[in-house]
């Protein structure tokens, strides 16, 4: 099972137990990241987004949460903490 895989698998998991304490642990953008994150990003970069984000069980989200989910595995798939006005940006673009 690939990063992605695993990670929307959990995402969904956490809907559906509706645990919102692991749900914001999961869905974290600041460094320092654990290493599961780099490897997350490197794999978003061979993969369709949209394909993944048909994996997270829509009985238990909802619209607004699917897209949320992927600005959030585009901002993974591109961030550069390294440039951090594009950083702020992207962030900036991710809370609206």
């Amino acid at each position: 099972m690939g990063r992605v895989d695993e990670f929307l698998s959990s995402i969904s998991g956490f809907l559906h137990t509706k645990d919102a304490v692991q749900l914001q642990k999961w869905l974290v953008v600041e460094p320092p990241l654990p290493e599961a994150y780099g490897q997350l990003s490197a794999e978003l970069k061979t993969i369709d987004i949209d394909k993944a984000i048909d994996r997270i069980d829509n009985d238990d989200a909802w619209p607004g949460f699917l897209a949320f989910m992927k600005l959030y595995l585009e901002f993974f798939k591109s961030v550069n903490y390294g440039d951090l006005l594009e950083t702020h940006m992207q962030l900036s673009s991710l809370v609206k």
